[in-house]
């Protein structure tokens, strides 16, 4: 077995599918991404069903701390006592309650597997299978592959395979870049946790591409092993420790779904799932060392939309970047880049100012893309607030009851000088700022919101409680992100983008930021010329 990657490392192939059109095979950028693969023995994964809902878990969790009457349950829960009494029997005829309102051994032991992070997984059996490394940064790819899918290849013209598609009847070749990982040695055989984390991602990535959406880009904090029964990791095993050099395929593509196309091209995940960020960032990484793979990106794109700066695809994406990193320390001064959130502030002006080059239609990809990422800049901000300022235990402070919910986070508003609650954070519920505050789930822009909403207001020293001084309508600005960040993001082929109002989310942006972080803020003089011109 060969144990270096070259001509003769085995090609494998799984089902490729896009998120929209890509457009006919030859308009494509086909790519072997190599991967080191290893074949483990894993506890097959489940997804999980409750079997109690949420007002009876509840009851139940309060129960097990201690035995109170309807009366107090109907009262710690903000419910009705007949409605509380009315749980209580249900849970007795399930036997998880006994007669003296005592949670039962069964009841004990429901609450526990409850009590798993949202979206957990039970296993149920042993499945043999293969996890693929990536040879530069070390991490699993979050899939589990019950076995290795040779695709047959041919020798190229260069002495490089070519790949052999289609049907036995009706075969045809199609070229590739095979990648070399130059300079990455060789790494360790995965252990159980990392095995364990590819299998829950895997999970996860199945869930969202049965909608075939694009990945989002969350920022979560894996599971270590610490949060896994040490029985469920000694089940974990690497049946062969040596691993295995193998090449993925993948390809590149621009959609084809609108009449004016996009500008910005996609990496097809290698397992199915639609187009893959993560992957896409790698590979412009790894393109930044790699004349060749830069060249074949370069031509890539220039052959489908001519949209590459005529000094090549690096020096057009490093030329952009510069520039959006100046622009950046002029309006937020260079403060801003001690902070978490000055890359994906940089990443949003970049995108901007590529727009701009681009022109009217070809743009749409990268207005969107603006858009986005404003909003990915307010839920690193507020995370950023969230590790100086813990959520821990603020689910606690709303209500099972909607209206009770409402009013508690309006009241916190109030009490704090902010003119207004938007409607996306007062629909929150308990579930979603559990998801944030337990450090472990997903940090999207309406529940991480109204989590620090309710925690800034126990604490004088918040920086929200500066913001809102400075600036009321605080959260409507947030809203204005958010919604246009959703519009763009769920956008149809007939939506065209208005240039004014880019730009308008882009200044609320910063000026949030500001805010928030207590640091200066000038207006780009770029921007309120671009509106001057548009007004003209």
């Amino acid at each position: 077995m060969a144990r270096s990657f070259g001509p003769d490392t085995p090609v494998l192939m799984y089902s490729l599918r896009p998120h929209a059109d890509p457009g006919k095979r030859n308009e494509r950028a086909w790519l072997l991404w190599p991967a080191w693969g290893y074949r483990v023995v894993a506890p097959r994964p489940q997804l999980r069903s409750a079997r109690i809902n949420h007002l009876q878990r509840a009851v139940l969790g309060i129960l097990r701390a201690a035995r109170l009457p309807a009366e107090e349950l109907a009262l710690r829960l903000g419910i009705h006592r007949e409605l509380a009494a009315l749980v209580v029997s249900e849970l007795q005829r399930q036997r998880y309650v006994d007669g003296s309102c005592q949670v039962t051994e069964a009841g004990l032991l429901l609450l526990d597997e409850e009590e798993q992070p949202e979206g957990g997984q039970i296993a149920t059996g042993l499945m043999s299978g293969w996890v693929f490394r990536d040879p530069w940064n070390a991490n699993l790819w979050p899939f589990i592959a019950p076995s290795l899918e040779y695709v047959h290849t041919e020798p190229g013209s260069k002495g490089f395979p070519e790949l052999v598609l289609g049907s036995i009847g009706n075969p045809w070749r199609q070229r590739a870049w095979m990648q070399q990982p130059v300079g990455c040695m060789e790494p360790a055989a995965p252990d159980a946790s990392e095995i364990l984390r590819a299998s829950d991602r895997h999970q996860r990535c199945e869930r969202r591409a049965g909608r075939l959406d694009l990945w989002e880009e969350e920022e979560r904090e894996e599971a270590g092993p610490s949060s896994r029964p040490s029985t469920l990791l000694n089940r974990v095993s690497t049946i062969e420790p040596e691993p295995e050099p193998v090449f993925l395929v993948t390809y590149l593509y621009i959609p084809r779904s609108g009449a004016d196309g996009e500008a910005d091209w996609y990496a097809c995940d290698f397992f199915g799932r639609g187009a893959n960020p993560e992957l896409r960032k790698l590979i412009e990484q790894v393109a930044k060392g790699d004349s060749g793979l830069a060249r074949r990106i370069e031509e890539f794109v220039s052959r489908n939309k001519n949209q590459v700066a005529p000094d090549g695809f690096r020096q057009a994406v490093a030329a952009y970047q510069k520039e959006a990193r100046c622009l950046l320390e002029r309006t937020l001064t260079l403060d801003i880049l001690h902070h978490a959130v000055a890359e994906p502030l940089a990443e949003m002006l970049a995108a901007w100012l590529e727009a701009k080059e681009l022109g009217d239609g070809a743009a749409r990809g990268r207005h969107r893309h603006v858009l986005v990422t404003c909003r990915r800049v307010l839920e690193r901000l507020f995370r950023e607030l969230a590790e100086r300022w813990p959520l821990a235990g603020v689910a606690d402070c709303l209500s099972l009851d909607p209206t009770i919910s409402r009013e508690r986070l309006e009241a916190a508003a109030a009490a704090m000088g902010l003119a207004e609650v938007p409607e996306r954070f007062l629909a929150v519920g308990r579930r979603h700022l559990r998801s944030v505050a337990n450090g472990g789930g997903s940090w999207r822009l309406g529940p991480v919101v109204a989590a620090t909403l309710l925690q800034a207001v126990r604490d004088r020293e918040h920086p929200l409680w500066r913001a809102a001084d400075q600036e009321p309508e605080l959260l409507v600005l947030i809203d204005r992100v958010a919604g246009q960040a959703g519009e763009a993001a769920h956008e149809t082929d007939e939506h065209r983008f208005d240039p004014i109002a880019i730009c308008d989310c882009i200044n609320t942006t910063m000026r949030v930021t500001s805010l928030l972080l207590n640091i200066p803020y000038q207006p780009s003089r770029e921007m309120i010329c671009d509106e001057q011109e548009q007004e003209k």
